[in-house]
């Protein structure tokens, strides 16, 4: 089942350019396997199944690259056909084959657009008759105005390949707030997973 699972990940292309606002990357959420061998793998495999094979492959060049230099990166569009990928079994084969002892699996969770009403600088509690008047007079001279807030969360899931059953070792859900394109959610997913993986030596 936890074969299923890791191909059947998508990441798409469809990262929405936002209105002028700061990026802002981080993992909100992570999980490591208690019982699983700690590593550190030595040979991992990036995959990023896409709609777009230009998105796949810059997702899994971008994350192999990023690995620390004791561990070999492998983009998985590199060793696998079209004929594998349909195929989980034959994809796992594949991949021990290459010498892989793990596979970083990415796929895009959510890309959620909120609107958000900013009250202007007069804004402030209205205890008081005075404090309301002023405040709301103030407002038409200093109206409010609405921004738009795109948060796009990705998952990366990492299994052991060499386990009997392609164990899941470690999970991590990242966000990025208004990215202004695909090409900084990538680069972000990538640096804030490896840098994780690192840190638990997992990879190193």
């Amino acid at each position: 089942m936890k074969r299923n699972r890791m191909f059947a990940l998508v990441l798409t292309a469809a990262m929405a350019a936002t209105l002028a606002c700061s990026e802002k990357s981080k993992l909100i959420g992570t999980w490591k396997e208690p019982s699983a061998d700690p590593g550190p793998y030595q040979n991992v495999a990036a995959i990023a199944l896409a709609s777009s094979e230009q998105t796949r492959r810059i997702a899994e060049d971008e994350f192999a690259r990023r690995l620390p230099k004791n561990t070999k990166g492998v983009a998985s569009y590199t060793i696998l056909s079209k004929d594998d990928e349909a195929d989980v079994d034959r994809v796992v084969a594949r991949l021990r084959e290459e010498g892989i002892d793990a596979a970083a699996v990415m796929r895009l969770v959510e890309e959620k657009n909120s609107v958000e009403y900013d009250p202007g600088s007069y804004w402030r509690p209205y205890q008081t008759f005075h404090s309301y008047y002023g405040g709301v007079w103030a407002s038409y001279q200093d109206p409010g105005y609405l921004t738009t807030q795109v948060a796009v969360r990705v998952e990366t899931a990492f299994y052991s390949v060499t386990a009997d059953d392609a164990t899941l070792v470690w999970t991590g859900y990242s966000e990025s707030l208004n990215p202004k394109n695909a090409q900084v959610v990538i680069d972000d997913v990538a640096r804030l997973v490896v840098s994780e993986l690192t840190r638990l030596r997992i990879v190193r």
